[in-house]
């Protein structure tokens, strides 16, 4: 077993040594071919790198130095992974490293295979850069710039002049911009000052909407006295106006001040004859209360006088319906003391006072007595 199988114990992987040595034996053989490779390997590591036949001799030693490792070392690994996992995990170990010299030596044969190929593609990207750097200050940060190394010069000059033309003009444009934008500012600020002179006259300009700014200083000088005149002869008129508009106020108020004193005399009377109208109306209302209360008070009394004599009369009918309902005898007693009634007077009847009707009155008393006696016998 090689130095670099005694670094890799397997017992570590459960395995025997039995088991081991029947894996590890069929390195050997792999091993020697790797070795003889390891040889070629060395003598171009010391070839001139520059020099084209290096390349080639480079990547024949690079395929053999592979196919000793994927035709030898990993096919045979994958053969014996056949056995149980443990061991496969053995088997892993041992042939990965023996592998990685296989790869090792590869990598370094490549970079001397593609060593001409990696300085193409070197000084591909520093033209890239180079270009890119000259191209730069013409478009915009976020660019995304095409393969400008696989360019020939004159295709590049071009494309760069391109570049460079749309740049120049766009900062033109840019720049005629900015000095259209300053001069419209530049006129809208000279607008605001001429408007806030304006201001006080604003009523007498026509064109509101105008802009001031673009007028000459002769113009607006000449068009602001305008206005201000106007203005004047306005103010002059108002004058006038308020003048007459008082005049007439005053007349007015005095017309309205006479008219209220007319009033107050007319409503004054009205008041007065209205006053007088109340008394009369309230006068002829307490007569005629009087008047009714009279009536109402006669109508009370003659009806009360009526029912009286209606009572009376429903009492007597009733007296002579139980006289009816009592018998002859009750009917002759009551006609008796009802038609033979001794008679009164304020001084009585007595012999000083009315001797004839005394007289008259003892005889039907006489007559009283024996009708009640004729009655009861």
């Amino acid at each position: 077993m090689s130095e670099q199988l005694v670094l890799i114990n397997p017992k570590d992987f459960e395995i025997d040594d039995s088991m081991a040595s029947n894996i590890t034996s069929k390195i050997v053989t792999l091993k020697k071919e790797r070795d003889i490779l390891s040889q070629k390997y060395l003598e171009v590591m010391q070839m001139d790198i520059n020099d084209p036949e290096t390349a080639k001799e480079a990547k024949k030693a690079r395929l053999l130095i592979r196919d000793n490792r994927t035709k030898g070392f990993e096919a045979q690994r994958v053969a014996d992974k056949k056995v149980p996992l443990r061991l496969g995990q053995f088997i892993d170990a041992v042939y990965g490293s023996e592998t990685a010299e296989n790869v090792r030596m590869e990598g370094a044969l490549e970079s001397i295979e593609k060593h001409a190929e990696n300085l193409e593609k070197q000084r591909l990207e520093e033209l890239q850069r180079e270009r890119i750097k000259l191209a730069i200050p013409y478009v915009h940060e976020d660019f995304y710039f095409p393969d400008l190394s696989s360019m020939d010069q004159e295709v590049f000059d071009a494309y760069l002049q391109t570049k460079k033309n749309t740049f120049e003009a766009r900062i033109a444009a840019e720049k005629k911009a900015e000095q259209e934008r300053l001069e419209r500012d530049r006129i809208q600020n000279l607008h605001n000052e001429r408007f806030q002179l304006l201001l006080p006259m604003w009523q007498f300009v026509e064109d509101k909407e105008a802009n001031f700014g673009i007028l000459t200083q002769e113009v607006f000088e000449y068009f602001l006295q305008s206005k201000e005149m106007q203005k004047v002869e306005f103010e002059k008129e108002q004058e006038q106006i308020r003048i007459e508009n008082q005049k007439l106020r005053e007349e007015a108020e005095k017309k309205e001040a006479d008219a209220k004193k007319e009033r107050e005399v007319q409503e004054a009377a009205m008041a007065k004859e209205r006053k007088k109208a109340q008394e009369a109306a309230e006068k002829e209302r307490k007569e005629k209360e009087a008047l009714e209360a009279q009536l109402k008070k006669e109508r009370d009394e003659k009806a009360a006088e009526e029912a009286k004599k209606q009572a009376e009369l429903e009492k007597e009918r009733l007296r002579l319906e139980n006289l009816s309902k009592a018998g002859d005898k009750a009917i002759l007693l009551d006609w008796i003391n009802a038609s033979f009634p001794t008679p009164k007077s304020p001084n009585g009847l007595t012999s000083d006072g009315n001797g004839k009707l005394l007289e008259i009155a003892q005889k039907f008393d006489g007559f009283k007595k024996w009708a009640l006696t004729q009655i009861e016998s």
